[in-house]
């Protein structure tokens, strides 16, 4: 079904479960712009055209959203006024807390649904229309899969118990997509080949950035396409001279910088790590469950670091309830 009406989007409201993927430009303007809305629910499917119709309408459609690794799908509907429900939940963490190694969405389609996506239209132009039906049938595609491999993992889960585990980590990546929206320039010690360099390098080098990210705001364009970093990198050494004025102006007044100093990390047991990485090591087979998903290699250096686990955010909740009692007993 494709949608461009808004009377069309109207009569949908009813589902209850969702799946939802999006389909977005981020290579030609300042912000990824939204250029496809696929939905999914438990008997149909359709492809909503958000350049024709205002998502704000589908408020309230939906108790529970299912995306894969939906980060910037949360993000892009929330910008168009499509408010996420609180319980949006995400298949690529039920693919790592089930123990799968490969947990990209075409690797778990092969692997649980014996089936091969066709990827021909991955880089298609999301923008233009009208789209062809093969652009249609890729994009409807990937969320009808979805739907049938969240019946597979739902049962998995459910005999696992890992209902908890599955609802707080997939909040985490809903707040990790709300939180895209409030951007910085790139700060110059993220660019490479600025490392060693001299004070007043690195302060034209800030300069040249933070000209850079209110340049590509204006134009609306990405980053990159108004400097990329090996010219950020040539105009703050003096290897070339800038070609736009209000630059230049600029870089006559910028001050020096120093690299931001780095803390130290606290003095760490190192027996107490590799005993906890040995642990980690047997949880991940024996689960099984993705290394990450049992415990992150900051908290193990954390731990070593002698904090405490009611310290560490990411060991309370179902990883303090499934495996408190064993961390505690290591780290005694």
């Amino acid at each position: 079904m494709w949608i461009d009406q808004q009377e069309q989007l109207l009569e949908l409201v009813a589902s209850v479960d969702l799946w939802i993927d999006t389909e977005y430009d981020n290579q030609r303007y300042f912000a990824p712009r939204l250029a496809l809305v696929q939905v999914a629910w438990s008997d149909g499917s359709a492809v909503i055209d958000p350049l024709e119709v205002d998502l704000a309408a589908l408020n309230g459609w939906g108790k529970r959203w299912f995306s894969h690794d939906g980060t910037h799908d949360w993000l892009l509907l929330d910008q168009a006024n499509w408010r996420p429900p609180d319980a949006c939940l995400d298949t690529q963490i039920a693919a790592r807390l089930l123990g799968y190694e490969r947990f990209g969405l075409a690797s778990l389609v092969e692997s649980v649904l014996g089936l091969e996506l066709d990827k021909s239209e991955q880089r298609s132009d999301w923008l233009r229309r009208p789209l062809s039906a093969e652009q249609q049938a890729y994009a409807v595609g990937d969320v009808v899969h979805l739907r049938d491999l969240t019946a597979v993992f739902s049962t998995e889960i459910t005999a696992r118990g890992l209902e908890r585990a599955l609802l707080e980590e997939s909040a985490l990546v809903l707040e990790r997509g709300l939180s895209l929206s409030e951007r910085q320039p790139k700060p110059f010690w993220k660019v490479k080949d600025l490392r060693k360099q001299r004070p007043l390098v690195l302060g034209r080098a800030k300069t040249i950035l933070d000209w850079r990210f209110a340049q590509a705001q204006e134009r609306n364009q990405p980053e990159f396409r108004v400097l990329n970093d090996h010219l950020v990198v040539r105009l703050a050494t003096g290897q070339i001279r800038p070609r736009e004025r209000s630059l230049a102006q600029l870089l006559k007044a910028s001050e020096p910088c120093d690299w931001p100093e780095r803390k130290r990390p606290a003095p760490s047991s190192s027996s107490l790590e590799k005993k906890l990485k040995a642990w980690r090591v047997e949880q991940v087979a024996k689960l099984p469950m993705e290394t990450s998903m049992v415990l992150p290699s900051r908290c193990i250096s954390q731990l070593a670091q002698g904090q405490s686990p009611s310290d560490i955010p990411e060991l309370q909740g179902w990883r303090q309830a499934m495996f408190g009692d064993q961390i505690n007993a290591l780290i005694s």
